[in-house]
């Protein structure tokens, strides 16, 4: 009995396989089991454009950024976090072509290829071994490059900050979102989420206090959440019983209610917020 395969049955094995490996996490060498690169390319533009729902499209777009990487770029490697921080901004288009997704890998590719540029917030193996002092084995000098990986999107939501008239501290949000994730975004067992690990009852208090307009899916990007992360900072500096940043770093990390408390003498400040406080205020002023 001889078997014919269309087509379209080509492709769709292939969206399938694509989702599978992106699920899974994959390198360049699991994209060349793809037998029509082109058919699933469309197949995937058209489920893009016809998903109803953001995280469905920003799971999409990564899978369209990698197979045009491997189409166009076969000797070149994206991270993984790359392509979800490009999706994601791609996601905030109506409709997706093909243009636009050639034209963000293109930036992609670029910027995977230049030569390394110190940020002035950059992890660095020094810091790794300041902050390792204070808690040890916290870091790793071989994940200089994740810990990295966000400084571009971080300065600026700075930038975009000042120019809104706001007085923003960089080292100080890069410092949160380091020691809180490792830069690695994520929800963890007591359901704080992203970058700036809180939850969406306390969005929704930024948001009213402050007029802004944050999203859950913002916590996940870091543009953004260096953003929240601001307006979090000097709104917990507004309470009567917080003064300096160091105050502020310990009431973000163990809460208000908690760091009031301490501040009358009612509680203990655990450890756990103690080492986060001089983690951080050694990350900002080294």
């Amino acid at each position: 009995m001889t078997i014919i395969v269309t087509e379209s049955l080509i492709a769709f094995q292939d969206e399938q396989l694509l989702n599978k490996l992106l699920l899974e996490g994959f390198n360049p060498e699991d994209l060349k089991k793809i037998q029509s690169p082109k058919g699933a390319l469309s197949n995937l533009l058209k489920k893009t454009n016809s998903s109803n729902t953001n995280s469905s499209r920003i799971k999409l777009i990564m899978a369209i950024i990698a197979l045009v990487s491997y189409m166009s770029f076969p000797r070149t490697t994206i991270t993984q976090d790359k392509i979800k921080e490009k999706a994601i901004e791609l996601s905030t288009n109506p409709t997706i072509e093909k243009k636009d997704v050639y034209d963000a890998t293109k930036e992609l590719v670029h910027v995977s290829t230049q030569k390394t540029i110190i940020s002035p917030i950059a992890m660095t193996d020094e810091k790794v071994k300041i902050l390792n002092a204070i808690v040890p084995n916290r870091f790793s000098s071989k994940k200089l490059e994740q810990y990295n990986q966000y400084d571009k999107a971080i300065t600026e939501a700075v930038k975009e900050l000042k120019a809104a008239g706001q007085s923003p501290n960089i080292a100080l949000i890069k410092g949160i979102m380091l020691i809180e994730t490792g830069m690695v975004p994520r929800k963890n067992h007591l359901g704080y989420k992203g970058f700036p690990q809180t939850k969406m009852k306390q969005v929704r208090s930024i948001n009213k206090r402050h007029k802004t307009n944050f999203t859950k899916e913002d916590l996940y990007d870091a543009k953004q959440s260096a953003k929240f992360i601001h307006y979090m900072i000097i709104t917990l500096k507004k309470s009567r019983f917080v003064k300096w940043d160091r105050e502020a770093l310990a009431a973000y990390n163990w809460g208000l209610g908690n760091f009031s408390k301490y501040r009358i003498g009612k509680k203990k400040m655990p450890t756990e917020t103690t080492e986060y406080v001089k983690m951080i205020s050694a990350f900002v002023n080294k």
